[in-house]
This record gives structure tokens, C-alpha cells and sequence, in this order.
């Protein structure tokens, strides 16, 4: 296992399959685990959410997540990239 950066002061460990080779986190539980460290609420954003539910076949190049979080660009494995946009807390 190695440990690769992802973001600034953020790491992951990625697991091992003798099948695949490295496999990365899931996305969402990254987004889930950097808001944490911040005390803010992330959720799916609606386009993903769109996709998820096979309501639309377009799919977005980036998964994009709504946070009440700072906004952070994250570059992992064989992701695209992810980007993650603050929203107002009501």
C-alpha cells in the first residue's frame, strides 16, 4: 500500500487487489472525510444525482459535490477530477 497526496494536507491510502491492481477510495467517502476535518455538510450534487438515478444518460466528466466546506480541486488515481463548490448554509 502507498500513500498518495490528493489535495493540500490531504491523503489516501489506496488498497491493493491482485486483480486490478490499486484501487482508490470512493469519492464520496473522501468528500465525506475532508468535510469532516472542517465541520461542513457535503451532498451529491444534482447532475450526479441525475446520472445515479439513470434519469439522464449524459454523464458529468467531473463529480462535483455542494459543500458548505471551503472549495477544493482533488486529483486522484484514474479520476478525471474532482471539484467540490461551496453553497450558503441556511
Amino acid at each position: 500500500m502507498r500513500i498518495e497526496h490528493v489535495t493540500c494536507s490531504a491523503y489516501v491510502r489506496a488498497e491493493v487487489s491482485r486483480f486490478i491492481g490499486k484501487v482508490m477510495p470512493e469519492p464520496m467517502k473522501v468528500a465525506q472525510t475532508l468535510a469532516k476535518t472542517v465541520s461542513a455538510v457535503v451532498q451529491v450534487h444534482g447532475a450526479e444525482t441525475a446520472r445515479q438515478l439513470e434519469l439522464t444518460a449524459q454523464a458529468p466528466t467531473q463529480m462535483i459535490f455542494a459543500t458548505s466546506g471551503p472549495s477544493r480541486w482533488i486529483q486522484m488515481g484514474g479520476w478525471k477530477s474532482v471539484y467540490t463548490i461551496s453553497v450558503p448554509v441556511n
